[in-house]
């Protein structure tokens, strides 16, 4: 009974604790015969006056608006890069040595960032072109890699694809 009578005591305070901030008015307590606990707005004869300190509250902070030009903006989402073609352990068949490679880059490169396409470890091409032709490959085996660097120069995501080219070759007669 004793943890009822305070469980409705604590709720009545609380409802009137709301009321009270809501309309700033007086709380009263008192307790009828049967030992029950009343909470009132209005002053009643036995009534105790409940002092309600204020409740505190803190401020919420004012965030300034972004600034596009800020630095904020150079921090971007990792940046990843995947080559497309030619497939890690493929191989081609071309009599010229010539192949198409395409890469994808997720998402958009940021600024100052450079897309770097190697072949055999040799710069092919510099910038933001995802797709290239390469041509006049030795038959045998060849790497061909995707970097992403910052500003600095720092790699920042790469890719690597190692891949076969194999060309026909004319038969030689056989020595008679």
């Amino acid at each position: 009974m004793a943890f009822r009578l305070s469980l409705f005591a604590g709720l009545a305070l609380s409802s009137a604790l709301a009321g009270q901030m809501a309309g700033a008015e007086e709380i009263y307590k008192w307790v009828d015969e049967n030992g029950n606990v009343h909470f009132t707005d209005q002053a009643t004869s036995g009534a105790d006056k409940v002092e309600i300190k204020p409740i505190t509250t803190i401020p919420a902070i004012k965030v300034p608006p972004s600034d596009n030009n800020s630095k904020s903006k150079d921090i971007a989402t990792p940046v990843t890069v995947t080559i497309n073609s030619p497939a890690n352990d493929s191989a081609f068949h071309s009599v010229e040595g010539n192949l198409h490679a395409n890469v994808s880059v997720k998402p958009a490169l940021a600024n100052g960032q450079i897309l770097k396409l190697k072949v055999n470890g040799k710069e092919v091409s510099s910038g933001n072109a995802t797709s290239i032709q390469i041509e006049n490959l030795e038959r045998g085996t060849h790497t061909f890699s995707a970097e992403i660097t910052d500003k600095s120069g720092a790699v920042v995501a790469s890719d690597l694809s190692t891949f076969t080219i194999h060309k026909p070759t004319a038969k030689k007669p056989a020595p008679r």
